[in-house]
């Protein structure tokens, strides 16, 4: 699907689907074990497309002789992204209860999605011509 989209609408519409599913789950999902399930279950299917496609896009971006180094600094802002995850959960529940995880990840996810709108598009493009 991602090679009929193209990989910037992609992440764009699975970044917008993830800020849509993190502000169900903090408005009325997180009420009910049911409609966290749904939420998470929705969240999920993006989320995952994402995390297996980021690293085909990584790798397209830079030119063969520095792909081994963008897709290691790729790697470091995810290992850094699973840091600092957790200190914002623990900052957040207490004050805010789970809705205002929700609603901070969904944060996040905006700002991914105003971001994906910047990505070079390589969908149909020789690697040559993307990254010479």
């Amino acid at each position: 699907m991602i090679d009929w989209t193209g990989r910037r609408y992609w992440f764009t519409a699975a970044f917008f689907l993830t800020a849509a599913g993190l502000i169900e789950l903090w408005a009325y999902g997180s009420g009910t074990a049911l409609g966290m399930l749904l939420g998470y279950g929705f969240c999920q299917v993006w989320l995952g497309s994402m995390n297996m496609s980021i690293f085909l896009y990584t790798a397209e971006i830079y030119p063969t002789r520095m792909r081994a180094l963008g897709v290691s600094w790729a790697s470091f802002w995810l290992r850094m992204a699973a840091t600092v995850g957790p200190l914002i959960v623990g900052f957040t529940l207490p004050r805010y209860g789970i809705g205002g995880v929700f609603l901070a990840f969904s944060i996040f996810a905006i700002i991914g999605c105003g971001a994906a709108t910047y990505m070079i598009e390589t969908r149909r493009r020789v690697l040559e011509e993307v990254s010479p």
